[in-house]
């Protein structure tokens, strides 16, 4: 899997966890950091010279924009219940959620009626949590390791 389908799949998919946060964005905030780091632990595990020059998972400012953004155009498709209903099923698919499976593209938690796949791929890619994603991957030296080792 490419190292862009795999940031992309984890940010695509990266719609929260922690049932008592109180606010959607609190939400998939924390399923995002929880997700990232699990791809790291895979990461990692393919190649170690990855441990130590990953970036944080933890979201700033330039982030938290980019999950409203995300939020906004899911609820323009599938309305404030659609988006409950999204991350309610992420909460629920994070709870067997493996690094290895989200490697492999096993985790496929279901998407409210009303958007597709394709859809939540486009929303992220529109707001620029990919962008900001790759980044980060850049600046911390794990995009120059990874091209390096073939990944």
């Amino acid at each position: 899997m490419t190292t862009r389908l795999i940031l992309a799949s984890a940010v695509a998919l990266a719609l929260p966890m922690a049932a008592s946060a109180q606010s959607a964005l609190e939400r998939m905030e924390a399923m995002s950091e929880t997700m990232t780091e699990m791809t790291y632990t895979a990461l990692v595990a393919e190649i170690p010279a990855l441990q130590g020059n990953l970036p944080t998972a933890e979201w700033d400012d330039e982030m938290r924009a980019a999950g409203e953004c995300i939020l906004d155009g899911v609820e323009d498709e599938v309305g404030e219940d659609g988006v409950n209903e999204m991350l309610d099923n992420m909460e629920a698919a994070m709870a067997s959620a493996t690094p290895e499976g989200l490697m492999q593209g096993t985790f496929q938690p279901a998407l409210p009626d009303g958007i597709t796949d394709q859809q939540m791929q486009a929303i992220s890619n529109e707001c620029g949590m990919v962008e900001i994603m790759m980044m980060r991957m850049a600046e911390s030296g794990a995009m120059s390791i990874m091209m390096e080792s073939g990944q």
